[in-house]
């Protein structure tokens, strides 16, 4: 099932009968526009999990309800998301910005023995039910896929990831990177190196990044925003009492803001810190555990410039093992999160469409300082860190603007590097989920209970 990313730009050079004619579906009224996006299909033992994304609407009445089925079988499928760049593109209607469907069926114990390979054409067909009570029924062109023992090969890309990696093999690609840092500082500091950068005095973004510890990381993250020269930026590192070769790097660093702080104020404090001090109209909270990849600021500004409504900007999230770490976040209702696509596949598609999410890490988080300073900043119940991050876009989402995930903004993480072990991390995030359970119990009441194997459904 080729990858295919039905996007429609404002831009695109195509007249409206043509774009009409090329996106047109077969039915029985004539009016009916829609296209996949993407179709992935991942094996989890005996069963097959089938995922479309795309969009459909109807050219002169409102889709009340929509029913999606292939090879007989009916799809669970949730309709009527923002698909912005369908509104935008197509000729006018009142119907198409409310056009986005995501659909998934699983098929238990599907027969296919190890090593062999089968071919799957699925037709996805449609009936929807219009606001003036009138059926109409059609179908999308037909997919087709080759199925192997663990994945579907689709074209040019790759498939989803069939099942997480073991905790075991992320252990180890993470002090196989320590490693390789540790080396990488020493024969930095050993040289006559140094990192310039160069400050704009008037910039329109403030890069903030906390520093504690972990310099051989701190190292690789800030050689990543080297590459970073179309944007006025200015770079302030907050150093939370390093003991360890952290001063020694930054005194190889030039043109950045350097605040050093006697006592380890942690991540939270030490962010409202900078953020006090920063003078761009946009503010960029990275992880110091975080490389970037070319274009990811860029990228994310970008999405902000051209929506005022735009409150916050997150990236996906790529694993050391190079597995998604989260492509958005899900909030269940007992106050759980999880970021969407952990451990899949990042250039699956279901994880590379723009869209509009419930929270961001705050690995890399961008928003706007004014609005920042609107809602409070993070919140200091949740110091020394945990949750600051979800609570925070939950405000902002109060407070009438969007939460957007961009997939053209990426970084590699070195998940809770800081952390002194691994209970650390997990008795913080359980202390602080109960305070933000009580804070937001009214938001919670209108989310799904956990729901791990059907996550497609709760992505927003």
């Amino acid at each position: 099932m080729q990858e295919q990313r039905g996007e429609i730009c404002s831009d695109d050079h195509q007249s409206g009968s043509e774009l009409l004619k090329q996106y047109k579906l077969e039915s029985s009224s004539g009016h009916v526009l829609g296209f996949i996006d993407s179709t992935v299909v991942t094996r989890s033992q005996q069963n097959l999990n089938i995922m479309a994304c795309g969009w459909i609407y109807h050219l002169s009445n409102e889709i009340s309800k929509l029913q999606l089925s292939g090879d007989g079988k009916n799809f669970s499928t949730v309709f009527r998301e923002p698909r912005a760049d369908v509104a935008n593109g197509l000729p006018k209607s009142d119907f198409s910005l409310l056009s986005g469907f995501r659909t998934q069926l699983s098929l238990i114990d599907f027969p296919l023995n190890r090593g062999q390979s089968r071919i799957i054409q699925l037709k996805l067909q449609f009936i929807m039910t219009l606001s003036d009570g009138s059926i109409v029924r059609g179908s999308f062109p037909e997919v087709t896929g080759l199925i192997l023992d663990e994945h579907l090969a689709l074209g040019p890309s790759q498939a989803a990831s069939a099942s997480a990696p073991s905790l075991s093999s992320i252990d180890d690609f993470k002090s196989a990177r320590e490693q390789i840092g540790n080396i990488a500082l020493r024969t930095f500091l050993a040289g006559d190196n140094s990192l310039v950068f160069t400050a704009s005095p008037a910039p329109l973004l403030s890069i903030i990044v906390v520093l504690h510890n972990r310099a051989e990381l701190s190292l690789i993250c800030l050689r990543s925003l080297l590459a970073l020269k179309a944007v006025p930026a200015e770079i302030i590192l907050i150093d939370n009492a390093s003991t360890d070769l952290t001063p020694r790097l930054l005194e190889r660093i030039t043109g950045v803001r350097i605040v050093r702080n006697e006592t380890n104020l942690h991540f939270l404090r030490a962010a409202n810190q900078a953020a006090d001090l920063a003078q761009g109209s946009f503010l960029l909270f990275l992880n110091s555990d975080c490389e970037l990849f070319p274009g990811s600021i860029e990228n994310a500004l970008k999405n902000a410039l051209q929506n005022h409504k735009v409150g916050v900007i997150g990236a996906k999230l790529i694993q050391v093992d190079g597995s998604v770490q989260e492509a958005g976040g899900v909030v269940w209702s007992d106050g759980r999160t999880i970021g969407y696509g952990r451990g899949g596949n990042p250039f699956s598609p279901e994880f590379s469409f723009q869209r509009e999410v419930a929270f961001v890490s705050g690995a890399f988080l961008m928003t706007r300082k004014y609005l920042f300073k609107k809602v409070g900043g993070f919140s200091e119940e949740f110091s020394p860190a945990y949750y600051e991050d979800v609570d925070y876009c939950l405000k902002v989402r109060a407070a009438g603007y969007s939460v957007i995930f961009e997939p053209k903004s990426s970084a590699l993480h070195v998940e809770s590097a800081s952390s002194k072990n691994r209970e650390e991390p997990v008795q913080l995030m359980e202390q602080n989920r109960l305070v933000f359970r009580e804070k937001h119990h009214e938001f919670l009441a209108r989310c799904s209970a956990p729901n791990w194997q059907n996550i497609l459904h709760f992505r927003i």
